[in-house]
């Protein structure tokens, strides 16, 4: 049906066709990924509201799960996944302009927007570019070398080369694809018998491996920062009842192992006196209410009184 639907001259209705297709709403994010992630969003709200309980609960004090002033905690939830949302829908655009414009065949470039669903951008992007770099080299003809003799007398058997330089189509993917991206396709174009159906497995396999990581990552990175904000809520919460003594401080800790990046290293010296609770922590990054400080960020936050 994709290509079905790719085969046609007109841009705009072809956007429109996929568009039918996919099921995509007003911000390119499929329909039937809907209830699942509405699924999701409810328990990560659960979960927030169960860290804030346990967090307000150091301070001997009952959190009531309905309390309005969950309302950060439950909001922070939605902004993650709308924000995961908000990229694959964009990531899925983009892969229908490149259905539209791109090389190949309409069943080559449907394979590949139905790849896409599911990655970010970049992701999407990089995989685009290893497509057209296996494009350009399964097109190329191949040359049979006969088989022969060396100087030693060793029979070499009959070989297959492709009649293009796989140099310059490396060099054409450089700055675009990761350092593992480049070696995967390297050895792909070390395969003189490298087919079609071949590639395409490749970038499949490829694809789906692309959208595992980027679901363990935006997960792992999403609740890490809404744990910290759950935490956060609850404190507040418990200092709001008077359960938490006003000069409570919060300190900033790293994971304390050589996997600690520089800056997030300077953080507790910058704060050696921890911050108040309403306060955000001063970072190389600017002001934080929280970790995470970036991507892959482990920190985490403590209570504490003053020494």
């Amino acid at each position: 049906m994709l290509a079905s639907a790719i085969d046609d001259i007109d841009a705009n209705h072809i956007r429109d066709q996929l568009g039918i297709i996919l099921g995509l709403d007003d911000a390119g994010f499929p329909d039937d990924l809907a209830a699942p992630f509405g699924d999701g969003l409810a328990v990560l709200i659960t979960l927030a509201g169960a860290i804030a309980a346990l967090a307000a609960s150091q301070a001997r004090h009952t959190l009531n799960p309905n309390s309005a002033s969950l309302r950060d905690a439950n909001a922070a939830a939605a902004a993650f996944l709308t924000a995961f949302r908000g990229g694959t829908g964009d990531a899925v655009r983009a892969a229908i302009e490149s259905a539209i414009y791109g090389e190949g065949t309409p069943a080559s470039r449907a394979a590949q927007l139905r790849r896409a669903i599911g990655l970010s951008v970049k992701q999407a992007t990089s995989l685009e570019i290893m497509r057209e770099a296996l494009l350009a080299y399964t097109a190329a003809p191949r040359t049979r070398i006969p088989a022969r003799t060396d100087a030693t007398g060793k029979r070499i058997a009959a070989t297959y080369i492709r009649n293009v330089d796989t140099r310059a189509i490396l060099a054409g993917t450089r700055g675009h694809l990761s350092a593992a991206q480049s070696r995967m396709l390297a050895k792909a174009l070390a395969n003189p018998n490298l087919t079609a159906a071949d590639a395409d497995a490749i970038l499949d396999g490829h694809a789906a491996a692309l959208r595992r990581h980027r679901i363990q990552a935006t997960l792992a990175e999403g609740i890490h920062g809404l744990a910290e904000q759950a935490k956060l809520t609850g404190w507040t919460i418990a200092q709001r009842f008077g359960a938490l003594p006003a000069d409570q401080r919060r300190y900033w800790h790293t994971a304390g192992d050589e996997r600690v990046r520089h800056a997030h290293s300077q953080v507790p010296a910058m704060n050696p006196v921890g911050v108040a609770l309403g306060d955000p922590f001063q970072t190389p990054f600017g002001p934080r209410m929280s970790p995470p400080l970036e991507w892959g960020c482990r920190c985490s936050v403590r209570l504490a009184r003053p020494a």
